[in-house]
């Protein structure tokens, strides 16, 4: 008799010890996208398989705190033409840029440690970033005119995103590098 209500009470036990699928399933998946050259650049993947789209809209509609966060996270002005004081002359900059615009799902903070990002329908923090187009073999334009070797290089700034945690549903704010600008940088 005592064994059957043990044997009963071992089966109990291990029924309502069972961890929950619904989101610790997330943190074993691997998150990394299986083509990168073609769906992630500067660490930012967009097309992701699996990510947790449910999940992260039942989460930040619970936590109302964060929906200022969510728009147009950082944004390069456009079409910038660079002007004298007076309003007479106007500018080209040495090196060619690319406007890049992303809505990220995974990217590696800071530490390098990759972040489930919240993106999803109403919910959205969108990426716009300029990058070096490298048109000019990697040169900036009017170098001839020095007498030192240039390069166009990249700029890179940190910004914060709302990521999600898997371990415990949690929101959090993490800091993030990403691309912002080129530059003409000479050498000796």
């Amino acid at each position: 008799m005592h064994l059957k209500f043990l044997l009963l009470l071992t089966c109990f036990f291990g029924l309502t010890c069972v961890k929950s699928q619904s989101f610790t399933r997330y943190r074993n998946r691997n998150f990394h996208n299986p083509n990168p050259q073609k769906n992630c650049s500067y660490n930012i993947c967009e097309h992701i398989p699996n990510y947790p789209e449910n999940v992260i809209k039942e989460t930040v509609k619970g936590n109302k705190a964060f929906h200022s966060y969510f728009g147009d996270v950082v944004g390069p002005a456009k079409d910038v033409t660079l002007s004298d004081r007076s309003g007479g002359a106007s500018y080209e900059p040495f090196c060619k840029t690319t406007v890049v615009t992303k809505i990220p799902r995974i990217m590696k903070d800071v530490d390098n440690i990759e972040r489930v990002i919240v993106n999803v329908d109403g919910y959205r923090q969108v990426i716009k970033f300029q990058t070096c187009s490298f048109s000019n073999g990697g040169k900036c334009y009017g170098a001839g005119l020095l007498t030192r070797s240039t390069s166009c290089v990249q700029k890179f700034n940190i910004i914060k995103l709302v990521t999600i945690n898997i371990d415990n549903n949690d929101l959090e704010y993490r800091k993030f590098q990403i691309p912002t600008a080129c530059v003409c940088a000479y050498s000796d």
